[in-house]
């Protein structure tokens, strides 16, 4: 026989006595479980509630705020035409449908002093009035508040403002855009191994093309060849490069090389240095150039790999070597046939850039100590700015919605919103630097957000935020 546990009693009694206690218990946490998904559910009606708020006011055509266009004035809550500003947007159009280059746009642009839009902030102070960026054209040339439309999720529908552009001038901007955005995939598709066989990494390894896709994008790179079949952390030397990076610094280089010709004569070999060809190197020189300007794609295969026979990437420059003899023929083209021998000189030239890789936001570039065009505007940075104006714009017309409304009206948690909000009280210098480009290296999205709680006082932001020193 299986004996009866002496424990069994004092079990049953224990239970007994405290499951008044546990029925309690389980009904309170009950009834707060109930109350906390009411809330819940309220805030999601809530924030549904503003979403198709918005979207049936976009679908009516009202402007429902945030930073209007070049070429737009916000009165009383819509859109009004500036004509002052309204004529430099057709030139725009017109401009680039004559050119067929946004690049060109940009430097006739800022040649003819036509800026982005000047600004007012809280405090008074302007923003704005910048030279475009390559990245600000294309936003402004598939804009459609141009021609009278709003836009929401993808979808346009006719807007209650007035158009500034006709429809002709649009469509064939369009037509343009799309005709350059299928160039660019072909030069991109035809352009993956160009410094093949002549790039290396700091520590002399060969470097090979290689590519990723995200989103139907395809982005090439060059990686040190151990990193082909080993990992990062086998080999932390090896490196791994935006291709696009590397391609332009090489022609930055050999194009500032051609535009001094006095210095360019002393690298060419002794059967160049006759009067014969230094006169004409002025000439030969610009012709190369402009070569270089009209038809990059072919004159990587038939030019540049003809006299360019290394690139290395140290930590702190980049070297170029190029064949003199393959270099002057390149630049006299024709001409040369007469100085070419059995007896012609192979010297290398070593042109040497100081650069620097480093990370800004989410991307590589290299930093050129003393260059002019160093400032590169972050968009993860510009984004956040955006946002957190847009934020402060949706509190002001909420009335008396709450924090937590607002946040689910703008798909954003209330911690993200309030940390978000915060950015609105930045130095305006620093707003401004950020939006030109000309904030520190290091300063990205990730370290921007990270703790938004900055000291009040504006020089110790900047200097949190590494604009200033202590």
């Amino acid at each position: 026989l299986v004996p009866f546990p002496t424990h069994a009693y004092s079990s049953s009694r224990l239970i007994s006595h405290t499951s008044g206690r546990t029925t309690f218990q389980g009904a309170g946490q009950l009834t707060l479980n109930v109350l906390l998904s009411f809330a819940q559910f309220e805030r999601e009606v809530t924030g549904e509630r503003i979403r198709d708020k918005i979207a049936a006011s976009k679908k009516k055509g009202m402007w429902m705020g945030g930073l209007p266009p070049l070429g737009f004035d916000v009165q009383e809550r819509k859109l009004v035409v500036n004509e002052k500003e309204a004529e430099p947007v057709r030139q725009i159009f017109g401009r680039y449908c004559a050119l067929g280059s946004v690049r060109e746009l940009q430097r006739e642009l800022e040649i003819g002093k036509t800026f982005s839009k000047s600004r007012i902030a809280t405090d008074g102070s302007e923003y704005g009035g910048k030279p475009f960026s390559r990245g600000a054209l294309y936003q402004l040339l598939q804009n459609k508040i141009y021609i009278g439309l709003t836009t929401h999720r993808g979808e346009a529908y006719p807007g209650e403002h007035p158009a500034i552009l006709d429809h002709d001038l649009w469509e064939k901007t369009q037509k343009l855009l799309d005709t350059n955005r299928v160039g660019r995939r072909a030069l991109e598709k035809n352009g993956t191994k160009r410094l093949a066989g002549v790039l290396f990494d700091a520590s002399g390894e060969a470097m090979t093309p290689s590519h990723a896709s995200k989103k139907g994008i395809r982005y090439r790179y060059y990686i040190s060849k151990s990193l082909t079949t080993n990992s990062k952390d086998e080999h932390p030397e090896a490196q791994r490069i935006p291709a696009i990076l590397v391609e332009e610094l090489v022609i930055k280089r050999i194009k500032y090389f051609l535009q001094d010709p006095k210095g360019l004569s002393q690298f060419l070999p002794k059967a160049y240095q006759s009067a014969a060809f230094q006169l004409h190197l002025d000439e030969s020189s610009e012709e190369l150039l402009i070569k270089l300007e009209q038809n990059i794609t072919t004159c990587w295969s038939d030019v540049i790999l003809n006299f360019l026979t290394r690139v290395q990437i140290h930590r702190d420059r980049v070297e170029m070597q190029l064949n003199s003899q393959a270099f002057a023929q390149a630049i006299f083209g024709d001409k040369a046939a007469s100085a070419s021998d059995d007896d012609a000189e192979d010297d290398e030239i070593t042109l040497t850039i100081s650069a620097t890789l480093k990370r800004t936001g989410k991307e590589l570039r290299f930093v050129i100590p003393g260059a002019a065009d160093q400032a590169t505007p972050d968009q993860s940075l510009i984004r956040l700015l955006q946002r957190a104006h847009a934020l402060q714009l949706a509190i002001e017309q909420s009335g008396s919605a709450s924090i937590e409304e607002i946040a689910s009206s703008q798909n954003m948690t209330p911690s993200y919103a309030t940390r978000l909000m915060r950015l609105n009280y930045l130095a305006p210098d620093i707003a401004a630097a950020i939006l030109d480009g000309n904030q520190p290296v290091e300063l990205s999205a990730k370290m921007l957000m990270k703790d938004t709680r900055y000291p009040l006082g504006w020089h110790e932001q900047r200097i949190a935020l590494g604009f200033a020193q202590a």
